[in-house]
């Protein structure tokens, strides 16, 4: 976790909350440029992206299939804010998708 904020300041952070579905995280990079993450339910990130019906349906079918291995999935979506202000709406959205591997929890 600590490598993975090397380099970052954080400015803003706004927790999950089982309404909106989906965390965001505001930040400055070490070039001093900012930029907006949120991960959470695909459904919720497309929404966000404002993603095309073509890109929702290739998700679907993505999400499907790791659904078919047993495996869960979360959006994560980028944007830059050139604005430099954390309640600056920021640019547009960048749309990703990614597995989680979960391995199962054994009885006790």
């Amino acid at each position: 976790m600590m490598q993975a904020r090397a380099g970052i300041r954080e400015v803003h952070f706004l927790p999950f909350n089982p309404v909106d579905k989906r965390t965001a995280l505001t930040y400055i990079d070490a070039n001093g440029n900012w930029h907006r993450v949120s991960k959470g339910a695909p459904e919720q990130i497309m929404s966000l992206c404002n993603c095309r019906e073509d890109v929702r349906k290739k998700a679907h079918s993505v999400i499907d299939k790791f659904a078919e291995r047993g495996l869960r999935s979360l959006a994560v979506a980028r944007q830059e804010v050139p604005e430099k202000s954390k309640e600056s709406p920021g640019g547009p959205w960048e749309f990703v998708l990614q597995n989680i591997s979960k391995t199962p929890s054994l009885p006790i």
